[in-house]
């Protein structure tokens, strides 16, 4: 799989319907990943800390952006 990546990403920077067709549940490959790093990972300028807050039965999640 991971020459298959690379082959792809070598091909053309737009690769990213190949990447997904070889994701077979993308609903567990984002949980592991967010699992794994957090969701502030997945967003460019954040710091990666993940601030939880919860108001009135509602989470929200808080990021810092550098």
């Amino acid at each position: 799989m991971i020459k298959a990546i690379k082959a792809l990403q070598e091909a053309c920077e737009d690769c990213n319907d190949g990447i997904l067709c070889l994701i077979e549940d993308i609903d567990k490959f984002i949980e592991d990943a967010v699992s794994a790093d957090s969701r502030g990972t997945f967003l460019s300028p954040c710091d990666s800390n993940e601030i939880e807050i919860n108001i009135n039965d509602l989470t929200f999640y808080a990021y810092r952006l550098n």
